[in-house]
């Protein structure tokens, strides 16, 4: 796993990372499988919102066994309905960790675009966000997020996705 490093590395090494190839190649020197089926998720979206969900995907424990996001393949612990349903506390599931990598994506995008029904836009802070996010250890959350970005917990969400 990739933590505590600065933001500009982070995005060389995603933009190095994304395989582009749509057929489920091991991503190499990541640890992890891309799991591309049709669309590779990665190329659809770009590397500063792919680092910032990878931040959140992080603080929300994806990728540790038997932790629920890994389970549900909801790297984002989404609270809502995934293309598999929802578990039985509300988190979204996912039929394959892609999905739930593009719902994550997809998220992260309605920051940049404004359009987040929480209203976190790209003027809300770290912190902020943790706040809207998620209801325990807030500033738990927002530090793993900042720490993993290496930045602060203070920083507006626009100098990591502007």
């Amino acid at each position: 796993m990739i933590a505590h490093v600065q933001f500009a590395s982070l995005l060389a090494f995603v933009a190095a990372a994304c395989c582009g190839c749509g057929s489920g190649s091991v991503v190499s020197g990541t640890g992890f499988a891309c799991a591309c089926i049709g669309l590779c998720c990665c190329c659809a979206y770009s590397a500063k919102i792919r680092v910032f969900a990878a931040a959140i995907a992080r603080a929300e424990g994806y990728g540790v066994t038997g932790a629920i996001p890994t389970v549900n393949n909801n790297p984002g612990d989404l609270m809502m309905v995934g293309d598999a349903g929802r578990d039985a506390h509300g988190y979204a599931v996912y039929s394959t960790p892609n999905a739930g990598w593009n719902a994550l994506y997809h998220q992260v995008s309605l920051y940049v675009a404004g359009a987040s029904a929480s209203g976190i836009n790209l003027n809300s802070t770290i912190l902020d966000l943790a706040r809207k996010y998620t209801g325990t250890q807030q500033a738990v959350w927002a530090q793993n997020v900042a720490d993993y970005l290496g930045g602060s917990v203070n920083d507006k969400l626009s100098i990591w996705l502007s």
